[in-house]
């Protein structure tokens, strides 16, 4: 604890010392307005689709995106609450491993982050043991460095295999403006929670650097009288502490993406067992890149990524509570070949190579390899056409096939309909395959998860301005699950078919205001017809608005209604509260300091007021994995934030 104190108090006097030397500093930096003028540029184009830059419109999926500006609209305290209020997507978790998981489309049968990828600027994140652990994600990661996040909702495993099942999130990183910039931000706030971010880059020539750092320490909510597994009653904490560092380089055709993460999570051990303790978690991640350009038509990506990974629990309350650490590390290498074969046609060809290594209890390794293509045809002005495949092999285990089609269609200027249907499927994980204890016995012979879906979208979009109705029907199949007995075995078994409705839009009434929102309905039933199996709520509807008030500042609110969880814990033996459903109701505010005092000496500082939870709910969630209890905490009360930032150009 002292020495995670030490290193964000260390950040903090260096932010300070810098932000002191910005009072003479005459030129204002980009004003928020000028930020605004990006939304156009960010939320026309999209990348993660295809492996391509296209326009959204023209994009195999049913998609979102998240800019900067909105970013600094509608306010934060992390990556998760960005994403909480994105269109059927919801950040969950467990007593375990708290705000772990991001659920999409209803998609929740384990505590796990299986179900769905992370990219960082298009390249996979990805936990290999037990796939994924991404709290660090949620909570660390540093906002000033991204520029926007895509969101793929549905399979996207042709292109990136593995656990892009029921969706994909890929975090576009900031690249610099000027020929350097730098950003020092210090937050303090309720639970005792302070905070110290550092970005900046650097621009020469064909060589950009782009880097961020943030440590952040909150002693979080106290949830008095919890009771836990054991029956006991006690306190359950949601603190944190921790460090995640962030390198993006790009040298002409070379590129580089590095990650570093140490946390301490407080979690309730994996039997449930108060007093709360921590979770250590370590990730080093690295992934270079270098694109040959054959010629204008035709070039190939090559990549080759390095993580390790350490993960430090405790499962049992004292005495028979010891420490369980798991190492692991994995290669990936990949090679995409983009070409251009006619002014209508496009393919791309692509294959991965991955070796992995853990220790748990005994050393284990595996290798699994993928090959995939995609085409699309524009057969007129008016319509696409879109045909892939991926064929996947973890080791010992057979072969399967991923296929996505599509047919996208312009109606008019502004309107346009996509019809797609693709699979996507999540390989059985190290800690599935290889466990071997007196409680839980694995499976090397496990086979992949599958899903298919089936969406129908209709959309309207004119500059800013987008409306969207989605329908989508998937079947998820051989379901990694565990099976009661001594030892619990981990199998193949049960399938469940999901379908729902999506409405999503974006509006601009006036030049100062923007409102956004969005509501989705989703039900599922497994194959004996049973109703509501997974953790996760079948209505979401979600409502923000922004007012730019010119020298007073932004500001920003965001109303969100959650259903309860349509599987609740109904056979459980100890309650907490209940797991209702519950509205979060959020106030940002950002303004420029120089404005406010009009003194321009003061352009470089701004002030961030963000009020979390403003109608003080409390806010429950089943628990998914202890089910002996019926819920734990998973949103602390009301909360406020103060950030103070300094910037230079």
């Amino acid at each position: 604890m002292k020495t995670r104190l030490s290193l964000i108090t260390a950040g903090i006097a260096v932010a300070t010392h810098s932000t002191l030397t910005f009072a003479d500093h005459a030129e204002s930096l980009m004003s928020f307005n000028s930020l605004l003028a990006l939304d156009l540029e960010q939320l026309v184009t999209i990348n993660v689709v295809s492996k391509r830059e296209e326009r959204v419109i023209d994009a195999p999926g049913v998609v979102s995106i998240i800019t900067e500006a909105d970013i600094k609209r509608f306010g934060y305290r992390n990556l998760k609450d960005i994403l909480d209020r994105q269109t059927s997507l919801l950040v969950i978790g467990s007593n375990l491993f708290p705000h772990n998981k991001s659920s999409v489309r209803g998609v929740a049968t384990s505590h796990i982050d299986n179900n769905v990828l992370i990219q960082l600027n298009g390249r996979p994140i990805r936990e290999p043991v037990v796939s994924s652990l991404n709290h660090d994600i949620y909570e660390f990661f540093p906002i000033s460095l991204i520029s926007k996040i895509e969101i793929i909702r549905g399979p996207g495993s042709v292109l990136y295999g593995t656990n892009a099942f029921a969706g994909v999130i890929n975090i576009v990183t900031r690249k610099p403006l000027t020929n350097s910039e730098f950003k020092a931000a210090l937050t303090s706030g309720s639970y005792n929670t302070r905070e110290a971010e550092l970005s900046g880059g650097i621009k020469r020539d064909n060589l950009n650097v782009y880097g961020a750092f943030k440590g952040s320490y909150s002693d979080g909510d106290t949830f008095h009288q919890t009771v836990d597994a054991l029956g006991n009653t006690g306190d359950y904490e949601t603190g944190h502490h921790g460090e995640q560092a962030i390198v993006t380089l790009d040298y002409g055709n070379f590129t580089l993406n590095g990650l570093y993460s140490n946390t301490e999570t407080d979690n309730a051990r994996a039997l449930f067992a108060l007093p709360s303790t921590v979770h250590d978690y370590r990730r080093s991640y690295v992934d270079a890149g270098y694109r040959w350009e054959v010629d204008r038509d035709w070039y190939t990506d090559f990549n080759l990524a390095y993580q390790v990974n350490e993960s430090t629990l405790t499962i049992a309350p004292p005495p028979a509570g010891p420490h369980q650490t798991n190492h692991n590390s994995e290669w990936l290498g990949e090679a995409t070949i983009h070409g251009h074969l006619s002014d209508t046609l496009n393919i791309l060809l692509g294959g991965v190579y991955r070796h992995t290594k853990g220790r748990d209890d005994a050393e284990y390794q595996s290798e699994n390899f993928s090959l995939y293509t995609q085409l699309d045809w524009q057969v007129s002005a008016a319509n696409k056409f879109i045909a892939g495949l991926q064929y996947n092999r973890p080791d010992e285990v057979g072969g399967d096939i991923s296929p996505r089609f599509g047919l996208i269609t312009h109606l008019s200027e502004n309107w346009g309909t996509k019809l797609l249907f693709s699979s996507a499927y999540r390989e059985p994980s190290g800690l599935d395959r290889f466990v071997d204890s007196p409680v839980i016995q694995g499976n090397a012979q496990l086979k992949p998860e599958t899903i298919d879906t089936l969406d129908a979208q209709l959309y309207y979009s004119l500059n800013t301005n987008r409306f969207a109705i989605t329908y989508f029907h998937s079947k998820q199949k051989q379901i990694i699950s565990r099976e009661s007995g001594v030892p619990v075995k981990i199998v193949n078994a049960g399938e469940i078919t999901y379908q729902g409705l999506e409405l999503e839009g974006r509006y601009a009434p006036a030049k100062r205001w923007l409102l956004i929102g969005n509501a989705s309905y989703q039900t599922n039933k497994d194959q004996d017809n049973h109703k509501d199996v997974t953790y996760s709520p079948d209505l979401m509807a979600k409502l923000g608005a922004s007012y730019n008030s010119g020298l007073l500042g932004t500001w920003g609110m965001f109303y969100s209604y959650i259903a309860a969880s349509t599987l609740q814990n109904e056979q459980a033996t100890y309650f907490n509260s209940d797991p209702d459903s519950y509205n979060l109701l959020t106030l940002n505010w950002n303004g420029n300091l120089g404005n406010l005092a009009g003194n321009p000496q003061l352009n470089p500082f701004s002030l961030n007021l963000y009020l979390d939870n403003l109608l003080d709910e409390a806010i429950y969630f089943p628990s998914m994995h202890q089910t002996s209890v019926s819920s734990i905490p998973h949103q602390t009360g009301r909360a406020f934030y103060l950030t103070l930032t300094a910037e230079l150009p």
